[in-house]
This record gives structure tokens, C-alpha cells and sequence, in this order.
């Protein structure tokens, strides 16, 4: 799609600015195709026994050598894509995931830029390191800077959609491996620190660019109270965010399409009475509509 798709929230936009919101954003949508995947095409990621121990017979080739992660993240996103027998995943694997997750940015991404939530305690830890960074620029971290950072990017997600997914894997039907798949997967790359053997840093440097990493509007000032903002990513927040209550759930119907007119002998039209239930939908255009996300002072959450 050539439009940038936002999260439900739209991420905090200004009065009357509109977006086009997805669950997840770009990267809840990535789940929920591999979750299809994995629910209905199982024979294509997980193989048999039997077809497993032939091509770990045949297959002698070294092993391209990993990039050595934290522990916390390799727990994450590299023992995810593990079969329930033991052996490696064809599809949903931390390889094959980063390198879809690089190649689509990086090469078949329709916009500029893609555009992805984060919470206030990823700048505030950014700009409190001894040599400080902005948003939106990254660089190699050593320890322990980096499993901390890594720490607040898994247990602070700036998406609500995400949070929710994450939160509810098990009513939602999701793969267990999924989400760290893809969310963490995600961070594994832009920290420097990718899965797949094919992606260098060089190549990172120049993918870097095509993320867009934004704090909610409205966020950004839970941190701006506290005294310190180098040790503000270890705290709680002075103050948390409060979500308003649901006013409204509405639903936009596909338009249906209007019936040919009837006409008396008179040649005028008739007045019908017409069941709009068995009326069929307009042609189907592979179009988003794309509305408001803040108007009157009320925030609206929109998922196409």
C-alpha cells in the first residue's frame, strides 16, 4: 500500500490530522499473516520428523556464526522458531523473520519511511547515556547499556494495539513464537544485532533510515517531571497514562449497491420498499479510508 499505516491510535496526532489505522501497525499485521501461516498452512513451516533428520544428515555446510547477543534477547527472538520436537521451523525461524523484516523495509516499502510507536522511556534512556543519542538514531551498545535498553524495549511497548496482542496471546490464538518473532526480531535489527547472516551492519546503516520512530503525542511529558532524566528509564513514570473510557464503537459498512429502478405503466418511478440486507456490496477497491484520529478534544482509534 502506498500510505503509511499507523496503529489504531493513529500515534497521538494533532486535531484533525488522519492516518490509516491497522492493528498492530505494520508489525501486528506482520504477525497476523504468519499466524495464518501457522494455523492454516502448518505442513509448510513445521516438518515432519522424518523429512528432518534427512536434511540434517545431508546437510554438513558450516553454519554462518551468529552475532553474539544478550542473553535476555537471545531467549527472545532466537530460541523462538524452535518446533514442539525440537527441530528448526522453516518460516516463522528468527532467520527467515528478520529477513523479510529487512528486505521489505528496506526494498518494497511503498512510502518514505515506516513509521512505528515508541514508549517515552526509550528517548529518555537514549539521551541519558554517557554519549547520548536522539531519536531516530541508533549505534552498537555495549554492555550493560545494551540489555537495558533491551529490557525497556520489551517491557514497554509504545503501541496499544501491540500491548494488547502481547498481553493476550493465548484468547487470541496466536503462535507462542510469534510475537518475539517479529517484535523482537524487529529490535535485533535495529540494535545491530540481526539473526540472519546475510544483513551486515553496513547494510543496517543505510536501513536505519527507513524507520520512523515516534513518541505518542501527549507522552512525551509523563517523563519531563522527574529530576533525573538518565535514571527516568529504571523508574516508574510519575505519572502513568490514562486512557479515556470508550464513548463509541462504530461501525463504516461496505456501501451497497442501489437497485435498478421500477416504473409504473405511467412511465414514473415506483416507490419500493427494499430490504438492504439482500442487496449486493459495491465492487471491492483494495483502498483504505483514512479519518481523523483526534477531534473535539477526543482521541479515535480507527482499525481498517
Amino acid at each position: 500500500m502506498a500510505q503509511n499505516l499507523t496503529d489504531i491510535d493513529g500515534y497521538g496526532k494533532k486535531e484533525g490530522g488522519v492516518s490509516i489505522g491497522v492493528i498492530g501497525g505494520f508489525l501486528g499485521q506482520l504477525m497476523i499473516v504468519y499466524n495464518t501461516i501457522s494455523e492454516y498452512y502448518p505442513n509448510l513451516d513445521r516438518p515432519s520428523n522424518r523429512s528432518h533428520r534427512t536434511r540434517a544428515s545431508q546437510d554438513s555446510r558450516p553454519k554462518t556464526p551468529k552475532t553474539p547477543i544478550s542473553e535476555k534477547s537471545a531467549s527472545k527472538s532466537q530460541r523462538s522458531g524452535q518446533s514442539e520436537d525440537g527441530g528448526n521451523r522453516l518460516i516463522m525461524n528468527s532467520a527467515a523473520v528478520q529477513s523479510f523484516l529487512y528486505n521489505y523495509i528496506f526494498e518494497k516499502l511503498k512510502v518514505e519511511s515506516l513509521t512505528l510507536q515508541v514508549d517515552p522511556k526509550y528517548e529518555a534512556f537514549l539521551g541519558g547515556l554517557e554519549k547520548p543519542m536522539a531519536m531516530n538514531e541508533m549505534r552498537t551498545m555495549k554492555e550493560p547499556n545494551y540489555s537495558k535498553f533491551r529490557n525497556i524495549i520489551s517491557e514497554n511497548l509504545g503501541s496499544p494495539a501491540l500491548k494488547l496482542i502481547r498481553d493476550n496471546q493465548e484468547a487470541l490464538r496466536l503462535d507462542p513464537d510469534i510475537f518475539d518473532l517479529v517484535y523482537e526480531g524487529f529490535w535485533d535489527l535495529y540494535t545491530f544485532h540481526p539473526m540472519c547472516g546475510d544483513v551486515s551492519a553496513k547494510k543496517l546503516q543505510q536501513w536505519i533510515p527507513k524507520i520512523n520512530l515516534q513518541v505518542p503525542e501527549g507522552q512525551e511529558l509523563v517523563l519531563k517531571d522527574e529530576e533525573d532524566e538518565a535514571d527516568a528509564a529504571d523508574q516508574d513514570p510519575a505519572e502513568e497514562v490514562k486512557e479515556d473510557p470508550l464513548c463509541a464503537l462504530i461501525r463504516i459498512r461496505i456501501p451497497k449497491q442501489e437497485p435498478a429502478p421500477e416504473y409504473d405503466d405511467e412511465g414514473n418511478v415506483k416507490e419500493v420498499e427494499v430490504d438492504v440486507t439482500q442487496l449486493e456490496e459495491v465492487p471491492f477497491e483494495d483502498r483504505a479510508l483514512a479519518v481523523p484520529n483526534k477531534m473535539n478534544g477526543k482521541q479515535i482509534w480507527q482499525v481498517n
